[in-house]
């Protein structure tokens, strides 16, 4: 039997973020209030994956109601999500996740790199080809309340339904199951595809200067990919530069795997040239920023290492330091938190003071736990 889970969210067209074409709508007094919605990014990949949020009742979801599994464990895997909003019409189904992980508690995180998304939380995460979201006009299947379909036959108040009654499963789900296959070749599913990035954009006689300015005013990704790509084709005297902007481009993106791929390939060609401009401090910064994020916590450390080394102010140096004091204290790493500390000592400065005395305490309270 499928391991299924309903979730209630505000009714998007493609849950990519908030426009002026694409507003929440019917989520609660949250969004009413705050024209807002976590769940505004449902379906848009973030680093190849898809982060769902739903907003759960007691701030965790009951893991044992979808499989047998004990109070301690906080993820389950192999789930199908169906996600359902309402529209003028009712209830419908609006697209679904397959081979989801299921949490029991909020997953956070902060990265600024979508403009009013800082913060992100998500109780589902799936690889972005496992996301379908179903179009507008193609939403017909109905979810009803409880009260209308009879108990374990629609949803109550929650907006988590499990759907773990008996009836449940031997009647509505298979119909769920059966209408997701029949809709499947329809949905639209953002996917970031090996070609699409990687496309050469065929452009004749123009010089790289004008190939600049063209991705400098490309909205369209995959033109602005493939720009990008036909530079570097052409072999540029300013090989860093261009490789540069590529990754800048594909981290914008949140293409973060590849983005790390080019900032590296950007640093084997750098110039003596090159490292005496801003751009050279801004790369190594940001594959640092991208190694952090995506958990290489120890390529992150020496390229933080790297960072505090070519830094030339103090609030450079500081911010290369809190980096690594942020990646030892989620590993639980007392030992490279008194090295990162030693860093900071030996700049002799009281800039940040007190959030190196949060790092501080931090430290005693884990040697004082060891004892």
């Amino acid at each position: 039997m499928a391991k299924v889970v309903f979730c209630n969210i505000a009714w998007m067209k493609l849950y990519s973020g908030i426009t002026d074409n694409d507003q929440p709508k019917n989520g609660g007094a949250f969004v009413k209030e705050n024209n807002d919605a976590c769940e505004s990014f449902n379906f848009y990949p973030y680093n190849h994956y898809c982060l769902g949020y739903v907003r759960a009742p007691g701030e965790r979801l009951n893991l044992e109601r979808v499989e047998d599994v004990p109070d301690d464990v906080d993820k389950i895997d192999d789930v199908t999500v169906i996600w359902v909003a309402t529209n003028d019409t009712g209830r419908h189904i609006v697209g679904w996740y397959e081979h989801a992980e299921m949490y029991r508690y909020y997953q956070c995180f902060e990265d600024n790199i979508v403009e009013n998304h800082t913060y992100w939380q998500y109780n589902f995460k799936t690889r972005e080809e496992n996301a379908h979201i179903i179009p507008e006009e193609l939403r017909n299947f109905r979810v009803l309340s409880a009260s209308k379909a009879g108990a374990g036959l629609g949803m109550g108040q929650s907006n988590l339904w499990y759907a773990d009654y008996e009836i449940t499963k031997e009647k509505f789900v298979p119909k769920v199951l059966e209408y997701l296959e029949k809709i499947r070749p329809q949905t639209i599913q953002q996917h970031w595809r090996k070609e699409f990035v990687e496309k050469i954009a065929d452009i004749q006689g123009k010089s790289v200067e004008e190939l600049n300015e063209l991705a400098a005013n490309e909205t369209n990704p995959g033109k602005l990919f493939a720009i990008d790509n036909l530079i570097i084709s052409m072999n540029p005297p300013e090989m860093f530069k261009a490789r540069f902007q590529r990754a800048a481009d594909l981290e914008f993106y949140l293409l973060y795997d590849e983005a790390i791929e080019e900032y590296q390939r950007a640093l084997a060609c750098v110039t003596d040239e090159d490292k005496d401009s801003d751009t050279y401090l801004t790369c190594l910064f940001n594959l640092q920023r991208l190694l952090e994020f995506t958990g290489k916590y120890f390529l992150g450390w020496e390229m933080a290492q790297r960072c505090l080394a070519e830094s030339k102010t103090i609030e450079d140096k500081f911010i290369a330091i809190e980096s690594m004091l942020i990646m030892a204290s989620r590993e639980g790493n007392t030992e490279l938190v008194e090295k990162a500390l030693g860093y900071y000592a030996d700049l002799k400065t009281d800039y940040a003071k007190d959030t190196v005395q949060d790092y501080k305490n931090w430290l005693k309270e884990q040697k004082k736990n060891k004892q």
